[in-house]
């Protein structure tokens, strides 16, 4: 009875060793994995969120720039200044002159204060006497090198920008005179070269509120907390999810600032600290040089981590659980022979190993063959676990990137046409004060033509999110009248370019069955592609082609033109992707054309031997399902 006893504990214990330590093992490292994955992932969409919010605040200060600069070049502002610098310096602001102008002027430029929601709008002649405001508070009528308000933020501002000749932002701070905690802006107005005056704008704290405050993706404890160093510890300048009073009340001693020293010092990062309510956050710091502040993004440690706290509260339950379980079969097992634990320990190295489809096979219908299949049903488990972990990581990472680049190209492809029309409407602006009025047809034509790309990036950017989405009937298509139809709608382009076109396509061809305005769109976007890489060709000639192949037809696109490196064969359907920098386009054609080709179930490629030697497009589209004597009527072309 001894002696069966101790065989049972040695094998209990040698199950144990080979099934359960294992399993302990696979488990921690692929907890540790998650966890891993899951802090990083949380990590960097919260630097998203911080990057997204300081490039926010940034660009608010280099449109408040851009805007005032606009506005001291309108005739409106120019007329306004000229008089009321001579008119303060000659009669003085209590004159009849002067306030008679002064109303009418006071109602033009009141238009531009409203438009551009702006606090107050000040003129200051050449001397800094503040000649002309919207709100006629205490310090109009005095000058800022002389008066009472010289040592003002005001005052230091429009110094700061006469001495760069340049537009100047003001960080946010109290201002006497109106009572508000306000930022200015101060644009030199020059004339042939010489100062003229300096227009400055009040600006409120609002709008730069409205995105500190946001908390979107910040979960429920995040909050985005702003300020600057000051004597013994850091001042807040932007209300607190938690004190939404703090801004400019409330000050940081130096032992509770937590990383927003580091961020005003100029410093970027991101870890984990105590914020100033002594609660471990996770946090991502960054510096806003426009307004001298430093920033950080912070969400409780808890609330950031709580769904990796789970996973670890699941990972224990279920390695408690099949220890249980293990132990159970262990214990109703003993008794049998040692060569079904043989394979199972086998089977469990194995598995550690990471060849997780690996299976056992016992036979019999006792206790160890229910362990068998147990242990299989485990594996598998943890291989669909295991697959599933790795696409979901893929896919994630994959989608990361394309939102990135969506995001840039798109801020990117929409700024520079906006930026070109506000140039040269002001262009237009100086022209037509100067009466050069040669020169406006010109700056029309270029903002139209800018208009006109943006107007395309839209369109097709629209195309794309409808794919899929919105379709036209599907019907029964004659593939020759479509390449037909998409000839016809580039026949400009191939006359213009004098393109040899050769169409190899039987006119018995099997129907297909599909929305025609998509699958004309198809060749019709292959064909422009083809066009515009084979311009450089001194014959350049395109070959057009469709033939049976099983269940599809499978149709080409082929030219001589430029060709493509093999390695961007699969890169040029991706979304904005443009080989040629040089070459006009948004880079979403090819792009659109394998989406409609995939919502057809068909499937496109491209084929190249290399730069100079042309390129093929290829795609298949599945022949029409019902119908009689499909199959039969096939013929090869």
């Amino acid at each position: 009875m001894a002696q069966f006893k101790r065989i049972s504990s040695k094998i209990m214990a040698s199950f144990l060793a080979v099934t359960v330590i294992p399993l302990a093992v696979m488990s921690y490292i692929s907890f540790s994995m998650s966890q891993q994955s899951l802090e990083d992932e949380i990590t960097q969409r919260l630097i998203t969120v911080a990057d997204y919010k300081a490039n926010l605040i940034e660009n608010i200060a280099d449109e408040l720039k851009v805007e005032a600069l606009i506005l001291s070049r309108t005739s409106d502002v120019q007329n306004a200044m000229a008089h009321f610098s001579q008119s303060f310096k000659k009669n003085g602001p209590n004159s009849t002159d002067f306030k008679a102008k002064g109303q009418q002027y006071h109602s033009q430029i009141r238009r531009f204060v409203e438009e551009f929601k702006y606090y107050d709008l000040m003129l200051m002649s050449p001397n800094l006497d503040v000649v002309f405001s919207i709100t006629h508070e205490a310090g109009f009528g005095t000058n800022l090198l002389t008066g009472p308000y010289r040592d003002t933020i005001l005052a230091s501002t429009t110094q700061a920008a006469i001495a760069g000749f340049e537009p100047t932002l003001s960080h946010f701070e109290y201002y006497e005179p109106s009572g508000e905690i306000a930022a200015f802006v101060a644009v030199p107005m020059l004339k042939e070269g010489k100062l003229n005056g300096v227009l400055v704008v009040q600006i409120t704290k609002e709008n730069l509120y409205n995105v500190i405050t946001d908390h979107a993706g910040l979960g429920l404890s995040g909050e985005t907390v702003v300020g600057h160093n000051v004597e013994g510890g850091f001042l807040l300048t932007a209300p607190l999810r938690h004190f939404p009073d703090a801004a400019f009340k409330k000050r940081l001693l130096n032992a509770h600032t937590g990383k927003l020293l580091n961020a005003a010092r100029g410093e970027t990062g991101h870890g984990i600290f105590k914020d100033y309510r002594g609660i471990p956050v996770l946090g991502v710091w960054r510096y806003l040089p426009s307004y001298q502040w430093g920033m950080v993004v912070k969400i409780d440690a808890r609330e950031a981590f709580a769904n990796i706290n789970r996973l670890k509260l699941i990972d224990q339950s279920i390695f408690v659980a099949t220890i249980v379980v293990v132990m159970l079969f262990a214990t109703l097992i003993a008794g049998t022979v040692s060569k079904p634990i043989g394979k199972l320990n086998r089977a469990a190295q194995i598995l550690q190993s990471g060849q997780y489809h690996h299976r056992i096979n016992i036979r019999g219908r006792d206790e160890i063959a229910q362990l068998g299949v147990a242990f299989n049903n485990m594996a598998l488990e943890i291989a669909d676990s295991h697959e599933v972990q790795e696409r979901q990581m893929a896919e994630l990472s994959k989608v990361n990137v394309e939102l990135e680049r969506f995001t840039y190209t798109v801020s990117h492809d929409l700024k520079s046409p906006l930026v070109t029309i506000g140039g040269f409407i002001g262009m237009i602006g100086q022209d037509i004060q100067k009466e050069r009025y040669d020169r406006i047809p010109k700056d029309l034509d270029r903002i139209r033509s800018a208009a006109d790309k943006m107007r395309q990036f839209l369109d097709d950017l629209l195309e794309l999110s409808r794919i899929g989405r919105v379709a036209n009937p599907s019907q029964d298509l004659n593939l020759l009248v479509v390449i037909e139809d998409a000839l016809e709608s580039v026949h400009g382009h191939i006359e213009a370019r004098n393109v040899s076109v050769k169409i190899n396509v039987n006119p018995n061809l099997p129907v297909i069955y599909g929305d025609k305005p998509r699958i004309t769109e198809v060749w019709q976007n292959l064909l422009e592609n083809a066009i515009k890489f084979s311009a450089n060709q001194s014959s350049p000639v395109l070959e057009i082609g469709a033939r049976v192949n099983g269940d599809w037809v499978q149709c080409y696109v082929k030219d001589n033109g430029m060709g493509i490196d093999p390695k961007y064969l699969e890169k040029v359907f991706g979304l904005f992707e443009r080989l040629d920098a040089h070459e006009d386009g948004t880079g979403i054609g090819l792009a659109l054309v394998k989406q409609i080709v995939e919502v057809h179930d068909g499937r496109i490629w491209a084929e190249s031997d290399g730069l100079g030697t042309g390129s093929s497009f290829i795609f298949r589209l599945p022949l029409k399902k019902i119908g009689s004597n499909i199959k039969s009527s096939a013929q090869e072309i």
